[in-house]
């Protein structure tokens, strides 16, 4: 819910089509398929230079590695939804089945690519070339997007008199002097 909100008020703040900020999810993504593993990596020696650690500590302090390691690339997966679903508005405003198709899509993909990825690549070309191809697939997705953002460039939010102002406010965090 508040996903969706961000995404409207983002998009009519930057006066760009919603596809712009899911260009900028995707290729965060495809960044997070090169990245992560040198994280892990750096919490793995980070797990392995404390001293004497009891299992309740070590748990607790790899679990926050683990967290700090995916959580921004997480957050621009669950991204992709609300600002796919803003654009779709932005296009055809009176769209009601869209949702629907974009969910049905997305359960679908996460299925396969669970399935494909576990069965498939992990064994064929193994773990790091599958996440270089992940990331590959994300970059070529912002790609395709970004031709849709040039073919939608009357989609953009124009902003009313006043709105731009109320945006900053609502955006940008406030002054706290």
């Amino acid at each position: 819910w508040a996903g969706g909100k961000w995404v409207s008020q983002i998009s009519r703040f930057l006066g760009q089509s919603a596809i712009l900020l899911y260009i900028i999810a995707e290729l965060i993504i495809g960044i997070g398929a090169f990245v992560v593993p040198s994280f892990f990596e750096l919490g793995h020696s980070i797990l392995l230079s404390v001293d004497e650690m009891s299992s309740y500590k070590y748990l607790f302090l790899s679990s926050v590695l683990i967290t700090i390691s995916i959580i921004p690339w997480c957050f621009c997966m669950g991204t992709t939804i609300p600002v796919a679903m803003f654009f779709f508005k932005q296009v055809n405003k009176t769209e009601k089945t869209s949702f629907s198709f974009l969910y049905l899509a997305n359960v679908l993909g996460a299925m396969l690519g669970a399935l494909v990825s576990s069965f498939v690549l992990f064994e064929l070309i193994g773990f790091k070339n599958s996440l270089t191809l992940a990331g590959v697939l994300n970059f070529v997705i912002a790609l395709i997007c970004l031709f849709i953002f040039k073919r939608f460039a009357y989609s953009k939010a124009p902003l009313l008199d006043g709105e731009k102002e109320k945006l900053k406010t609502d955006i940008l965090p406030k002054n706290t002097k």
